[in-house]
């Protein structure tokens, strides 16, 4: 029954009708001018050397990022006294595919990395965070779709934005 349209349908209309967008929307970060970076969520990962930043695909259900000021998706990983290191995320979308008005596609990590010297400095190269999350029934590890801490998901021509419903939601209220 949660897998289907209709529930989700009916799940949106109760959101609108109880107008709790202000209440998510309290610590939307682009809605907040001030930021503490003691209070964000953003995961450092820690890997041990012999292992590459796509073994965080093996070990992890859900992979957490950050979005710099250009748009541009990281994932962190902590590399002691070098600091912490921003492996750049591409995704490749000739596979992608829509989902529940969410769009999946691979991600890719690259090796064109960027270095901040600590959380602090992270902090100020991010504008927002994301979350890469598999599908239940995909077997590859790679495939997903990203939501924002604002609330934003990555669409098909790769911009990220608010969730806009389908016109197909609009013909069944």
């Amino acid at each position: 029954m949660r897998h289907t349209v209709e529930f989700l349908m009916t799940t949106m209309r109760k959101l609108l009708w109880t107008s709790v967008f202000s209440i998510l929307n309290n610590d939307n970060p682009h809605s907040n001018h001030d930021k503490y970076t003691r209070t964000y969520d953003l995961r450092i990962y820690t890997l041990s050397p012999d292992k590459g930043p796509e073994s965080i695909f093996k070990d992890n259900k859900v992979i957490v990022g950050m979005v710099d000021r250009d748009g541009n998706f990281h994932v962190c990983v902590d590399r002691g006294v070098h600091g912490v290191v921003m492996y750049p995320v591409t995704f490749d979308d000739k596979d992608g595919y829509w989902c529940l008005n969410l769009w999946y596609s691979s991600m890719l990590i690259g090796d064109n990395i960027e270095i901040a010297t600590n959380r602090e400095e992270l902090m100020c190269k991010s504008q927002d965070f994301f979350m890469f999350l598999h599908p239940a029934q995909s077997s590859k590890l790679s495939v997903g779709t990203i939501i924002c801490r604002s609330w934003r998901v990555r669409i098909k021509s790769g911009e990220i934005r608010l969730l806009q419903p389908h016109q197909f939601f609009f013909s069944q209220l």
